[in-house]
């Protein structure tokens, strides 16, 4: 071999060995290369500006209201309402006759003392103040006449009958209420009310018949606040009734349409919280209007074929103070 071939072989295998030396050194270096201190480290790449932001409007997020909540407002009206008093009552009946009657019965009129007493109780609002039917109720109205007699119209003498005179009233109840102290009721109530003379025997000497009027009455009332402490107060029944008593018998002036009513207004005064007083005038009326069946609507005058007493007319006015407390 000459030495020249023998150089370039040396050469070439120094050659290689440095190629793969230098692979197996620049590998690692490649692969492991990091920072390890500040003075290694790549200074930050500056950041660039930010795009200006869009203007929102302030939207404030969702609360949570932990304070109690308030109690809910109620008008609060009189639970119970109990009216205890007394009165003054006078009664008359007339009628309406024929121009040409000369046997006129006799008007009555009689008069005296009496008690009265009203109440209102609304039992659901008792139980829950918050319940729907809260404003539905009951009330009751009751006056006695005391001590009232009657004389008979054409005897001289001292004799006198007792008379019996009472008003009852009893129904339901819807209140329409406006604030505290202000509101409409509207109802249905039974009414009975009597006028009945001694033992309830129909005396002929008086030619006075008893009544007992049973009626249904549709019911309106109110309370009005007019002034501090001071209140308004008013009501009106319609009668429908079916039922008179005595005076509508056959051997007295027979069957009769008869329609009524009764109102009263006053003004009641609070003495405190609870307690007030009211001033209340009444005035009641039944007319009567007869059929023309009775013994005495119709022979009067010794005719039974014509009709002598074409109707009646019964009112009463009257005046009473109670004592009242609610709850």
């Amino acid at each position: 071999m000459s030495r020249c071939g023998l150089s370039f072989r040396l050469a070439f295998r120094q050659a290689s060995r440095l190629v793969v030396i230098g692979s197996s050194v620049a590998l690692p270096v490649v692969a492991h290369a990091q920072p390890s201190g500040p003075a290694d480290r790549a200074p930050p790449a500056a950041a660039s500006p930010a795009a200006p932001s869009q203007p929102w409007p302030s939207q404030p997020g969702p609360t949570i209201d932990l304070s109690p909540a308030a109690p809910e407002h109620i008008d609060e009206q009189p639970q119970v309402r109990v009216d205890l008093g007394v009165g003054f009552a006078r009664r008359q009946l007339t009628y309406d006759t024929q121009p040409d009657l000369r046997q006129l019965p006799p008007s009555v009129t009689s008069g005296g003392a009496s008690i009265q007493f009203d109440g209102e109780l609304y039992p659901f609002a008792i139980a829950d103040p918050h319940s729907s039917w809260k404003d539905v109720g009951l009330a009751l109205t009751y006056n006695k006449t005391l001590g009232t007699s009657l004389k008979a119209a054409n005897q001289t003498d001292d004799m006198a009958l007792s008379v019996d005179q009472s008003y009852l009233s009893f129904g339901a109840r819807y209140r329409f209420v406006f604030d505290s102290t202000s509101s409409v009721s509207v109802g249905l109530d039974y009414v009975h009310q009597q006028y009945i003379l001694g033992d309830g025997s129909f005396v002929i000497p008086y030619d006075v018949p008893g009544v007992e009027y049973s009626a249904i009455a549709p019911t309106v009332s109110g309370r009005f606040a007019v002034a501090p402490g001071t209140m308004l107060v008013a009501s009106l029944n319609a009668w429908f009734a079916f039922d008179a008593g005595e005076i509508t018998n056959l051997d007295s002036y027979g069957q009769a349409r008869v329609y009524g009513l009764n109102a009263v207004a006053g003004t009641e005064f609070a003495l405190t919280d609870r307690v007030n007083l009211n001033i209340l005038f009444q005035y009641n009326r039944v007319d009567l209007s007869f059929a023309g069946y009775g013994m005495l609507s119709n022979d009067r005058d010794g005719d039974p074929s014509t009709q002598d007493v074409n109707g009646a007319t019964d009112e009463s006015i009257g005046v009473v103070a109670t004592l009242g407390m609610t709850y």
